[in-house]
């Protein structure tokens, strides 16, 4: 994963009402973050951006290698909690580990006890793709997408995690 420190771009109008589609059309078609109104894109990357991410990329390497240790730590710790689906990296594919999100019945909970001992985490993505009021054409039931996009936390992944902290997060999730 090769993120940057920000995202930036100009548009100048006089109207009210293209300046809020634009807003809208450039960040996923979304006012309220994984909520889609519509079909958008991201589009907001500038020079200086690009320029960092220039740099990143002599790390993006040994980052990803970093954020796949985080993930086997987290696997190897967690594996035998029955109340939590851990993701799993396929055996044909070198997972970047953008996220590392794990499936619980009660993931508020979840986030609301690891938050008080200083863990935050969080709930990508929550609204299924399908139910988003950009695709309401689409009119399907998706249960089974619908259950695992409501159930859903992800813990904190990054290739600067030393091993002390993943010991904390895992033990606090242990006696949970």
């Amino acid at each position: 994963m090769l993120d940057a420190f920000g995202d930036a771009g100009a548009i100048t109008t006089s109207s009210f009402e293209t300046y809020e589609k634009i807003k809208l059309l450039r960040n996923y078609g979304s006012r309220i973050k994984y909520y889609n109104k519509v079909k958008g894109l991201n589009s907001r990357l500038d020079e200086l951006q690009a320029r960092l991410l220039s740099v990143k990329l002599k790390y993006l390497d040994e980052d990803n290698r970093r954020r796949s240790e985080v993930a086997s730590f987290y696997s190897a710790r967690l594996r035998n909690l029955r109340w939590i689906e851990l993701p799993v990296e396929a055996a044909e594919s070198e997972h970047v580990w953008h996220i590392f999100s794990a499936l619980v019945e009660q993931p508020d909970e979840l986030a609301q006890y690891l938050l008080k001992h200083g863990i935050e985490t969080m709930r990508h993505y929550p609204v299924p793709p399908h139910k988003q009021e950009a695709f309401a054409e689409l009119a399907i039931n998706l249960p089974k997408s619908e259950y695992i996009h409501s159930h859903t936390i992800s813990l904190p992944i990054y290739p600067t995690m030393e091993d002390a902290q993943l010991n904390y997060i895992c033990d606090k999730i242990l006696k949970y």
